[in-house]
């Protein structure tokens, strides 16, 4: 019988993504995505600004899956209000774009001479001549990647966040957050096909295994349990628990 899919409790994943929103917006909105839509890291950092449509994502994944749109969901924890998250990532990389803009160089002064030289090169260089502005390609800005970091740093910078919030290593990974929204989906009674069609999952056999209860869940059940009997039965019958000397 294999075991359930590892994944973050509710209360491990808002401390890695508060820890994310205080230090680095872009780290926020990355794992805010990724948790969402439940990508792989690839996908994640592969997204365009092109894929971005008003509030909706075009998600491409992996494995033969086909493309989709997605919104992108609001909440009233800021936490996982997506919607802001990604607006708010948007303003930033406009203003880091104008920030960030090549100043052109000083020239050096040169002589009459020189000048002269330079401008009769010029001139009777077919290869120094201006481009013509008709055939100049200008850069598409919705080709821009949404997140400019790679697959490896997006996996080391979720490893330091996790480290932060004191979660074991065996769930310091971005696709943990996968797992743990489907998860979060099949218990909240999402259906299991609509839970693969958000997810890009081709066979209901991969979103069964969410159904199962992994070690965390089952040992605070167990305690919770344990504990609500002992109130009832200490509420009951007091004589079998004595106060502590």
């Amino acid at each position: 019988m294999s075991k359930p899919p590892v994944s973050l409790t509710e209360s491990e994943l808002l401390r890695v993504l508060e820890l994310a929103q205080e230090r680095r917006l872009r780290d926020f909105v990355l794992m805010l995505i990724t948790y969402r839509h439940g990508l792989r890291a690839s996908e994640a950092i592969n997204i365009r600004r092109r894929d971005l449509d008003g509030d909706f994502l075009r998600v491409y994944r992996g494995k033969g899956s086909e493309e989709t749109e997605q919104p992108l969901q609001g909440h009233e924890n800021p936490l996982l209000d997506e919607v802001t998250a990604v607006r708010t990532w948007l303003a930033e990389m406009g203003t880091r774009g104008a920030k960030g803009a090549a100043k052109p160089k000083g020239r050096k002064a040169t002589s009459k001479t020189s000048q002269c030289s330079q401008k009769d090169k010029f001139l009777n260089d077919p290869a120094l001549q201006p481009a013509d502005p008709a055939r100049e390609t200008a850069p598409d800005p919705g080709d821009e990647r949404l997140f400019p970091i790679s697959r490896q740093r997006y996996f080391q910078v979720f490893r330091e966040y996790a480290a932060l919030a004191g979660i074991q290593r065996r769930k310091s990974s971005p696709h943990k957050l996968k797992h743990s929204i489907a998860k979060r989906l099949v218990r909240s009674g999402v259906p299991l096909n609509e839970v693969c069609q958000w997810l890009g999952w081709k066979s209901m056999k991969t979103a069964d295994h969410y159904t199962k209860a992994d070690a965390d869940e089952t040992s605070q059940s167990v305690a919770r349990a344990i504990a609500g009997r002992d109130a009832f039965r200490q509420l009951r019958q007091p004589n079998l628990f004595p106060e502590k000397i």
